[in-house]
C-alpha cells in the first residue's frame, strides 16, 4: 500500500482519497439515519399486527360467536364447524359444497425447431399434444353454516378446493375436477361488525393456538429488510471509491 496525491492506492485497482474517506462516511451516516427510520416503521408495523392477533377474543362455542357478531366485538378467532347448506352436483359427482368443472382438450401443436446438420443449420418440425383449458364451470351451494350462524356462501372465506377425479367425456375431451367438501372444522378469523364477518380467512384443521403462530409476525421481516440493505451500503460505497470523484477537488 503507498501514499501519494490526495490519498493512497490499495493494490492497483483504484485510489481512495482522504476527501472521498470523510465523504463516505457522511454517506453511510445518513443512509444508516435512513435505514433505522424504516427499521422502527418495520417494528411498528410487526407490533401493530401482533397486538390486533394477540388481543382478538377466542371463542369456541356457538353461543359466544352468535354474541360477538351482534355486538360488534371486532376482532376474533372462533374455532368451529363448517357445514354445507345443501349439495350440488353435475352428471358425473354429487354431493358437495362446490364443483369447479375444469374442460380440457387433447390438442396437437406444432413448433419448429433448428439443429446442426453438418456445417449448415436445418429446421424439423416437431408435434407435440397437450391438455388444453377450454372453460370453467362453477356450481355452489347458495349458503353455509358456521358455528351454527348462516352465511351466503360468497361471503363466507371457503377454503381451497381440492382435486378430486378426471373423466372423459368425449373425444380427446375431459372433464377434472375440484371440490369443497360438505364439512370443515377449524379456525376463523374475521371482524365481527354490523352483525356479520369482514376480513375473514378461514384455516380448515387448524387450532386457534396454532392459527395465532401462523400469524404472528417474527424477525424475519426485518433481516429481510437489513441484510439486502447493508449489502447495498457496501456495495454503494465501494462503487464511490471506485469514481474518480474529481468533483470533490472542486471546492
Amino acid at each position: 500500500m503507498s501514499y501519494y496525491g490526495y490519498g493512497y492506492r490499495s493494490g492497483h485497482d483504484f485510489e481512495v482519497t482522504k476527501r472521498e474517506i470523510v465523504v463516505s462516511i457522511g454517506f453511510i451516516a445518513l443512509f444508516l439515519i435512513l435505514g433505522l427510520f424504516i427499521g422502527n416503521q418495520i417494528d411498528k408495523w410487526i407490533f401493530d399486527t401482533n397486538e390486533k392477533y394477540n388481543k382478538a377474543a377466542q371463542l369456541s362455542e356457538n353461543e359466544k360467536f352468535d354474541y360477538a357478531l351482534k355486538t360488534n366485538f371486532g376482532y376474533i378467532f372462533a374455532y368451529g364447524d363448517l357445514n354445507s347448506i345443501g349439495t350440488v352436483h353435475d352428471e358425473n359427482i354429487n354431493g358437495y359444497m362446490a364443483i369447479n368443472r375444469e374442460l380440457e382438450k387433447y390438442t396437437r401443436h406444432t413448433r419448429t425447431e433448428t439443429y446442426k446438420c453438418g456445417k449448415s443449420t436445418c429446421t424439423r418440425t416437431r408435434v407435440y399434444w397437450t391438455w388444453d383449458h377450454q372453460r370453467t364451470d362453477k356450481f355452489s351451494v347458495s349458503k353455509v353454516n358456521y358455528m351454527g350462524r348462516e352465511f351466503r356462501y360468497s361471503q363466507f372465506p371457503i377454503p381451497d378446493k381440492r382435486y378430486l377425479k378426471t373423466v372423459s367425456c368425449g373425444h380427446n375431451l375431459r372433464y377434472v375436477y375440484y371440490v369443497n367438501d360438505v364439512h370443515y372444522r377449524g379456525t376463523l378469523f374475521t371482524n365481527a361488525n354490523n352483525n356479520t364477518i369482514n376480513e375473514s380467512e378461514f384455516k380448515p384443521g387448524v387450532t386457534i393456538d396454532n392459527a395465532l403462530e401462523k400469524y404472528q409476525v417474527g424477525i424475519g421481516y426485518k433481516l429481510a429488510f437489513w441484510i439486502p440493505y447493508i449489502i447495498l451500503l457496501i456495495a454503494l460505497t465501494i462503487g464511490f471509491y471506485y469514481l474518480e470523484n474529481k468533483w470533490l477537488y472542486a471546492f
